[in-house]
């Protein structure tokens, strides 16, 4: 991309050769996505959404489906505060009418769920599900009460929320066949996506969760919260298995592909604490003649940024 222009959200494609760039052009004169060849480090083509935005939003979440048709390019929209999405289908000329939708959420609280639809975490506890084709909703994940349906459709407002208060973070499983949400009512809950029901809700934090990952094989969750603890959970039944307690509270969590490493920022005093946890795997003693094996979190450093 050119010095001049300036990119705020990138993706890779699915080919590992191209990237897609997200920029906003100044004072509102748009939104611009540019397909960028990583080797012969050249604009491919540029996709123009002329409508202007405001003056100081630009482009903080970029995505694309899974067969690489469509890119979501989302904003937060500075006149109402509510998160836009517009959408760009690859496989139509530069000057189609892009898809634009805006929903009462944060942007980033949002994962593509496969080739056509994107769920997104709301402000008010739903967990809404969209079209990448039409721009529009089309039904919610709900938490019911015992029989009834977990998945109710025709608009947002046809059914209860996934939770009490604002979703706050979203992880989606490699196969997209599991879905995480995090939420300001201090639980975390796990999706079935092949059957779009409730699996299990996680209960243990005290305070808003801030965030959530999976690990790269899908087997951890971790969560960090308002409560200024870290927690690490079993995905498959949602068994807690450890926590740390950090004393601040922790908003962004990763965990490495090899699942020995917890990294995670978090805020106390006004103070911005970046924080790594080793995680140890110890063999306890039993009166069983076979050891049990549970992850032990240890904190190696950190540092103040």
């Amino acid at each position: 991309m050119p010095s001049n222009e300036l990119c705020t959200a990138s993706c890779m494609m699915a080919d590992n050769e191209r990237i897609v760039l997200g920029r906003t052009d100044k004072f509102g004169n748009g939104t611009t996505i540019v397909i960028w060849d990583l080797m012969g480090n050249q604009a491919l083509r540029r996709l123009k959404y002329d409508a202007a935005i405001g003056f100081a939003d630009y482009i903080s979440y970029l995505s694309l489906s899974t067969d690489n048709r469509y890119v979501v390019a989302g904003f937060q929209n500075s006149y109402d505060g509510k998160a836009n999405y517009i959408v760009f289908d690859l496989t139509l000329d530069n000057y189609q009418e892009p898809k634009v939708l805006a929903l009462d959420a944060e942007v980033g609280v949002t994962a593509v769920l496969g080739t056509h639809e994107v769920v997104t975490g709301t402000r008010s506890g739903e967990l809404a599900i969209w079209s990448m084709r039409t721009g529009k909703p089309l039904r919610q994940l709900v938490t019911p009460p015992p029989g009834a349906q977990t998945l109710a459709r025709g608009g947002l407002a046809a059914a209860s929320a996934a939770h009490k208060r604002e979703v706050t973070a979203l992880a989606l499983s490699a196969d997209t066949k599991f879905l995480v949400s995090a939420s300001a009512d201090g639980t975390l809950k796990v999706w079935d996506m092949d059957t779009e029901k409730l699996m299990y809700t996680l209960t243990g934090h005290t305070d808003e969760v801030l965030c959530c990952a999976l690990s790269h094989d899908d087997e951890f969750i971790v969560s960090g919260s308002q409560d200024r603890t870290i927690r690490l959970w079993r995905l498959r039944d949602g068994a807690p298995i450890c926590l740390f307690n950090c004393g601040m509270d922790i908003f962004q969590i990763k965990i490495s592909e090899t699942k020995k490493t917890i990294v995670a920022l978090g805020d106390r005093d006004k103070s911005r604490k970046l924080i790594m946890l080793q995680i140890v795997r110890t063999k306890t003693r039993s009166r069983a003649p076979s050891r049990a094996t549970s992850p032990v979190l240890n904190e190696p450093y950190n540092n103040r940024y």
